[in-house]
């Protein structure tokens, strides 16, 4: 098991180390552990140190760990996929929603002009949840995505 998610697990129960701070989506799962950098001692607060700052201020000096790793899954789609796709949207955005209130599908969209490929970005360890979603997409099983393929993407200004 990886730092990141040992850490995580440990955060999950409520004892995360002091140096980490876990950051949740709207549903409360955790998607993000950053590791805090250890700031100047000699400040004012009670007991010393420096004062703690806010969460989100602290992130940027830090790195984040565990679920940070990000995953594209990238369809390949059929000539007039607009027209098509209505009587199968209701069944892909419910299935997008609930991977997205599980800290795993962070962003969704065809690129346009033409609309010829989608894109999904995942968080996670592994490509799994990226590859489970798309056998189970009904744009795939319905044949509305002729190809997709899941290739791991390095976030460049992650954390900044």
């Amino acid at each position: 098991m990886s730092l990141g998610a040992r850490v995580l697990k440990e955060a999950e129960g409520g004892d995360a180390p002091d140096d980490f701070q876990v950051y949740a989506d709207p549903a409360g799962h955790p998607f993000c552990l950053c590791w805090v950098k250890p700031r100047d001692t000699s400040g004012s607060r009670p007991g010393g140190g420096a004062p703690r700052s806010h969460p989100l201020e602290r992130a940027r000096r830090g790195r984040c760990y565990g679920w940070s790793m990000r995953w594209v899954l990238m369809y390949e789609l059929v000539d007039g996929y607009l027209e098509r796709r209505a009587p199968l949207r209701a069944e892909h955005l419910e299935l997008a929603r609930a991977a997205h209130q599980r800290g795993e599908l962070l962003l969704a969209g065809a690129l346009a002009d033409p609309y010829d490929r989608a894109l999904l970005v995942f968080a996670g360890e592994n490509p799994e949840p990226a590859e489970q979603f798309a056998r189970a997409d009904p744009y795939v099983t319905n044949g509305l995505v002729t190809a997709w393929t899941v290739r791991q993407w390095n976030e460049v200004l992650e954390g900044s």
